[in-house]
């Protein structure tokens, strides 16, 4: 899969920081992220870390804490511009 911009972890996410979620990897890690409501093309906010897990805020206002093993497997790149 070819990227424009080279996608980093979303367990490198910081605090405040936007990002939208590019790819995921692995069946397994998509579905726990879909679980949590996040998907590829979701926008998101870094809200910390809580422990190891990572804590960020989705395009909705939800928070979601998610284990930071899996968030190494869910690439992230700067949010595109709207389209508003």
């Amino acid at each position: 899969m070819p990227f424009d911009v080279a996608p980093r972890s979303l367990a490198s996410l910081r605090a405040g920081e936007p990002a939208e979620v590019q790819h995921i990897l692995f069946d397994s890690v998509r579905d726990h992220c879909a679980h949590a409501g996040l998907r590829e093309g979701s926008r998101v906010v870094g809200r910390g870390l809580r422990g190891s897990d990572v804590a960020l805020e989705t395009g909705t206002g939800t928070v979601v804490v998610l284990n930071g093993v899996l968030a190494r497997f869910v690439h992230v790149v700067e949010p595109r511009a709207s389209h508003a």
